[in-house]
């Protein structure tokens, strides 16, 4: 998996470079190429070299709001990774103040996602739901399945901790619902890439909803 990401970044950096010297070329943007490097690089958790270009075109003034409030959210996402919550949650309200600028769906969904990311670690659970509904109201618009399938796991995880801190018989039936709405995503995903991952994830949170009604 490594080598694949390894191979994978080679070739992104490379796509930047090219852009970087002749940015006016048919193809992606510039911004486009630095932040697909950055995501990259947080996916392999080389978090200060992803914090360094997302902060590139954050802080450039020639990109435009779109490329911006994407940088944004994934400093977002950087500082979760790096259990720096205060920080986490200013850059996520940064991200959802440009969303509001642009006339699409898809920022919104994004900025209200990381900060109910950002509110859960925090164990905020009420304003954590209420920005994971906003995403889910966004992500229905443009029906991108791979971003629902996430809202709806993450819904399922937010009950499933509030049944083990107070109300299992309220909270399971909840979770089970999400999971119940997740699985034809996770059917569908999963076969356009020969894999099981999201239904495995599924399996997992289900087995948990039984320990916890079995405990009762």
């Amino acid at each position: 998996m490594q080598g694949r990401l390894e191979k994978a970044l080679a070739e992104i950096e490379t796509a930047l470079s090219l852009s970087r010297r002749n940015p006016s070329a048919p193809g992606y943007a510039l911004a486009t190429h630095i932040l697909d490097v950055a995501d990259l690089l947080q996916e392999m958790e080389k978090l200060k070299e992803a914090e360094e270009y997302y902060q590139q075109v954050a802080n450039g003034y020639e990109f435009d709001n779109y490329d911006k409030q994407w940088a944004w959210t994934g400093l977002a996402q950087v500082s979760i990774e790096r259990s720096d919550l205060q920080t986490a949650e200013q850059r996520a309200l940064k991200s959802l103040e440009l969303a509001r600028g642009i006339e699409s769906p898809e920022p919104m969904m994004h900025a209200y996602d990381v900060l109910g990311d950002v509110y859960w670690k925090q164990e905020r659970i009420e304003p954590a739901i209420t920005a994971k509904i906003q995403a889910w109201h966004y992500a229905r618009q443009p029906k991108v399945e791979r971003d629902l399938f996430d809202l709806y796991l993450d819904f399922a995880e937010i009950r499933l901790y509030q049944a083990r801190q107070s109300n299992p018989t309220r909270y399971i039936p909840k979770a089970q619902q999400w999971l119940h709405r997740s699985l034809p995503l996770a059917i569908r995903l999963d076969r356009q890439v020969n894999s099981i991952e999201r239904q495995t994830k599924i399996r997992d949170l289900q087995n948990q909803c039984a320990e916890l009604r079995s405990d009762r």
